[in-house]
């Protein structure tokens, strides 16, 4: 239900008028679906930026929803921008990466139909959509499987409790990552 409502979210997005909407952490219950914000200022990226950026969103979130892996480069890109971190995106990457984000590599192999849309969530992001409200930290849960895992009970159960349990102070989550 969650992919859904942020699917319909980052497509709504699309006919917010300029300025958007901010979302505030007391609007929502914890764990709350994004609302979009649109930013005036695009993002000064160099074609190879861009390209890197998608690689990496394809190699590392590539079977995420569509409004996390937007989100996701909506954080780089506020990185990229704020002051006191790299001004380049494989900069803030290689930041990440030391913060445990980021670690797969490209290894060209990545699917056609994931770099598309990988490309898709980095060039949304740089024209101003922000699934994120206007998070700077992001944390993913793409392997949450062996947290407090018993043999009573189901594998998919453990999982999600697990994966429930490192987003939950997290502002908002989409899918399988969590923004603050």
């Amino acid at each position: 239900m969650k992919r859904a409502v942020c699917v319909w979210l980052a497509a709504m997005a699309a006919l917010l008028p300029a300025g958007g909407v901010r979302a505030s952490a007391c609007d929502a219950p914890a764990g709350a679906v994004p609302v979009m914000e649109e930013e005036r200022e695009e993002a000064r990226l160099t074609e190879r930026d861009r390209a890197y950026l998608a690689a990496m969103i394809a190699a590392n979130y590539g079977g995420e929803d569509y409004a996390a892996q937007t989100g996701i480069a909506a954080v780089v890109l506020r990185r990229v921008r704020g002051p006191g971190w790299p001004d380049s995106a494989a900069g803030v990457i290689a930041a990440f990466a030391r913060e445990g984000e980021f670690l797969r590599p490209v290894t060209g192999h990545e699917s056609a139909r994931a770099l598309r849309i990988a490309r898709d969530a980095v060039r949304d992001a740089a024209r101003g959509m922000d699934p994120t409200g206007g998070a700077a930290c992001f944390r993913s849960v793409q392997d949450a499987e062996g947290f407090d895992l018993r043999f009573d009970d189901l594998r998919e159960d453990a999982s999600a409790r697990a994966a429930d349990r490192l987003l939950a102070d997290c502002r908002v989550v989409c899918g399988r990552v969590g923004f603050w």
